[in-house]
């Protein structure tokens, strides 16, 4: 399994994935994000990740670091002002945003994103238990539902099978729902082939261009699922509307589609080959086209 060594961690990284797709072959960088309404109990519970072909990932580092000019990157931060970003003012900030959108854009091949609603999640465990509760907390049911739904993308596109490495963020409370997930991969012969799976690691944040780019677009997607709950009144963000310019899938759960999530997830493993289509991310609810 990769792991980031402490001296030199990029140029560790970059071996171990040169190493592991000797041929080439993507990468994909998963982010929790959360929505806690300042409450410290999160409503909303969000992975997103960014899809990057190995040999675009180098200049995409070089020119997300360009950008950030040694700052640490959080969204929340940039949007706000805070931290690494309170020297910046607002003009700035939103032009700052622009370009790593741009980055993003330039490198990317897929992003792909799935949320739940933890009120309906936790509805859904308590009047289904045990039948439902092997796809594990609400991390682990996004992040299956987000490979279920790239890799039926993949092959919506004919796309051309890629061995992939799987990276997420290390030390926070989802790592062993990851561990779990992705060490379970190379024991199903359906799911091996269908995420072509080769290895997986575990990145300090702050560390991998691509798992910031993948807590940009959580952040971005909370806001959407906010503002189409009725929480957030203004239209949609500008920023997510310019994202899905470049391919994206995804999907938010909630009380009136929770067991579907569940019935997907616990499906996912035995769906050969694609049995419903991908869903694209697309800013405005599919009611009002």
């Amino acid at each position: 399994m990769l792991r980031c060594a402490q001296s030199q961690p990029c140029e560790a990284i970059r071996a171990s994935i040169d190493e592991l797709l000797p041929h080439g072959g993507l990468v994909l960088s998963m982010q929790a994000g959360f929505d806690d309404g300042g409450t410290g109990n999160a409503s909303i519970t969000c992975v997103a990740g960014y899809f990057f072909r190995d040999d675009v990932l180098s200049d995409f580092r070089s020119e997300w670091r360009r950008l950030l000019n040694g700052r640490r990157f959080r969204m929340v931060n940039l949007v706000h002002g805070h931290k690494d970003f309170e020297d910046l003012d607002e003009p700035q900030r939103d032009e700052l945003a622009r370009g790593l959108i741009a980055a993003i854009k330039q490198h990317m091949t897929l992003g792909v994103v799935v949320s739940v609603e933890r009120a309906a999640y936790d509805k859904c465990i308590a009047m289904h238990g045990d039948d439902i509760r092997s796809v594990g907390r609400p991390f682990g049911l996004c992040a299956t539902l987000c490979l279920g739904y790239s890799a039926r993308w993949m092959e919506e596109q004919q796309m051309p099978p890629e061995e992939t490495i799987y990276f997420f963020e290390s030390g926070s409370s989802n790592q062993a729902d990851a561990n779990k997930f992705l060490n379970s991969i190379p024991d199903n012969s359906a799911l091996d082939e269908r995420y072509r799976y080769v290895s997986h690691g575990f990145i300090k944040k702050n560390k991998l261009a691509a798992l910031d780019a993948a807590d940009l677009l959580a952040w971005e997607w909370i806001q959407q699922c906010k503002r189409l709950s009725g929480q957030e009144k203004r239209p949609t963000r500008a920023s997510l509307r310019s994202l899905c310019e470049r391919p994206h899938v995804g999907e938010h759960f909630d009380g009136k589609n929770m067991e579907l999530a569940f019935a997907r997830a616990l499906l996912e493993p035995f769906v050969v080959p694609a049995q419903y289509p991908p869903l694209f991310v697309r800013p405005e609810p599919r009611d009002k086209e």
